[in-house]
């Protein structure tokens, strides 16, 4: 049980769904178990989310601040590598550092993330970093953008992500540094 007292009870709920999404994955995040986690009463939960689905959109919208943060922190750490190759390997190992955030970011079935602005705004970062960098920066138009490699890097970056988490890759099943090698040469061939 956390040692909650009083304070910001919804920051701690986030904070152990978080812990806990990690750990069991999203089938596991209840509001009446994070009231037991986090030592309230199994009503105090909601008050600030008015149900499980709305408190996993929240995760979802924390997914998205997080894998935005890890293509960023990828950028400014290239070393060489072109931009469109370092936000796909910064998104690769966003998803293969935190599998369940990844898989509850992008799975938004049965659930409404237009009930949470921060889950917008959070989302539509995501995807102007993706379009920015890999579709001509900033300044590039619209149809320049739709033109650009974007939607061939994020399926590439996404389905190996996903091939990986599904433990779908035959001879790369365990050993994620020899995979991000291997998805690391695909990006580069996608970026010629």
């Amino acid at each position: 049980m956390s040692d909650y007292h009083h304070g910001d009870l919804r920051n701690a709920l986030l904070a152990e769904a978080g812990s806990l999404l990690e750990e069991e994955g999203a089938e596991a995040v209840t509001l009446r178990g994070l009231a037991r986690r986090v030592g309230v009463s199994h009503a105090a939960p909601g008050y600030h989310f008015a149900d499980r689905d709305l408190l996993l959109v929240e995760l979802a919208a924390e997914g998205h601040e997080m894998l935005e943060a890890s293509m960023r922190r990828a950028l400014a750490e290239a070393d060489g590598e072109s931009d469109l190759v370092a936000i796909g390997m910064g998104y690769l190992r966003f998803a293969l550092d935190h599998p369940n955030r990844f898989r509850l970011t992008f799975e938004s079935a049965g659930l409404d993330p237009g009930r949470s602005e921060r889950f917008m705004a959070a989302s539509a970062a995501t995807f102007r970093t993706l379009l920015t960098v890999a579709a001509g920066g900033p300044d590039a138009t619209p149809d320049e953008q739709l033109a650009g490699p974007w939607l061939r890097a994020w399926a590439l970056v996404h389905g190996l992500a996903t091939l990986y988490l599904d433990d779908a890759v035959g001879p790369y099943r365990g050993q994620r540094e020899r995979y991000l090698a291997a998805a690391l040469a695909e990006l580069r061939a996608l970026d010629r």
